[in-house]
């Protein structure tokens, strides 16, 4: 009888190391915490970015909340890079709060009102003013107004002179129509009334010139 030889064979090309499968979970697992690691790092390093820009913004809104009249509005830009290198360095940080203080300070040496945009990059400050002046028309002074708050898109602060707030507000009533024109016909009435108490006054006069000259 004939024997199969290959029949007691092993195919070592099949068979896989004992402790193979034991390996691959160890390192599956090993990934696992190191990716879950990772994102806690991650994620703690977010909340203190969020921290850091809070407590910004407060410091920075008490600084400008000394602003004079002529600062019509302000709005401040920083950059990420900027946001971390002050995170991680105070002196840098120092200096650009102190670059802030100085803007405000000048706002009272200003003879006119202005816009102001700040930005804070890694390189340090900078800013661009929209000055506007009293021989500017309503028209100039709206379209500064609007590249102002063009400009203060994505800002990390923005604030405007609320008292300009409260002007603006102040031009257009419940039905819509703007400022100049109440004002213009509340002078139109104001002359029609002026109008009308000058003919009764003439009128009087007149009854009194014939009451007497009849007598």
């Amino acid at each position: 009888m004939e024997i199969n030889g290959n029949s007691g064979s092993i195919n070592r090309y099949n068979q896989k190391p004992q402790n193979a499968e034991n390996t691959q979970n160890k390192e599956t697992e090993e990934t696992a915490e190191s990716r879950a690691a990772s994102e806690a790092k991650e994620l703690a390093k977010k909340e203190k970015m969020k921290l850091f820009k809070k407590d910004l913004h407060k410091e920075i809104s008490a600084i400008y909340g000394k602003s004079s009249s002529s600062l019509l509005s302000n709005s401040v830009h920083i950059t990420d890079e900027a946001l971390e290198k002050m995170q991680s360095d105070p002196k840098f940080k120092d200096e650009m709060m102190e670059a802030l203080r100085k803007e405000v300070e000048s706002s009272y040496n200003l003879s006119n009102k202005v816009n102001v945009t700040t930005k804070i990059s890694i390189d340090g400050y900078s800013s661009y003013s929209a000055n506007v002046f009293k021989t500017d028309s309503n028209k100039m002074i709206a379209d500064k107004e609007a590249i102002a708050n063009k400009k203060a898109r994505g800002a990390l602060f923005y604030s405007a002179d609320e008292k300009k707030k409260e002007v603006s507000a102040k031009k257009t009533d419940n039905s819509g129509k703007s400022w100049l024109d109440i004002k213009r016909e509340q002078q139109i009435y104001e002359m029609g009334i002026r109008e009308k108490n000058v003919i009764e006054r003439s009128h009087k006069r007149t009854s009194f010139i014939r009451t007497f000259t009849s007598s």
